[in-house]
């Protein structure tokens, strides 16, 4: 079974991660107060253009996440995604604005 995944280019370079593990981690930050421009589905779409403000307001709650976890891990965990590619999508969205792709 192959797994799709959606390339992002941006600010931030190249960040890759299998649609799945994407859509967990729109999940778990809109469950943590992030409030995206757009419904949540339109994040799971290719071509899609997140604005510089959108990126930064996820990047600032992936930061909160990633915080808690260090401090109070049973506040996050578990999670089905793995947490060092949550941390580089963080580190990738603090740039600013970016695209999906297949």
């Amino acid at each position: 079974m192959s797994h799709k995944s959606l390339t992002f280019e941006g600010a931030g370079g190249r960040y890759e991660v299998s649609v799945q593990q994407w859509a967990e981690m729109l999940l778990l930050l809109n469950n943590w107060g992030w409030r995206p421009e757009q419904v949540l589905t339109w994040y799971l779409a290719t071509g899609v253009k997140v604005s510089d403000a959108d990126s930064k307001n996820l990047a600032a709650t992936g930061q909160r996440v990633l915080d808690t976890a260090l401090k109070d891990p049973a506040a996050v965990y578990p999670v089905s995604f793995d947490m060092a590619k949550f941390y580089l999508l963080v580190e990738f969205c603090e740039a600013g604005a970016f695209r999906l792709s297949e």
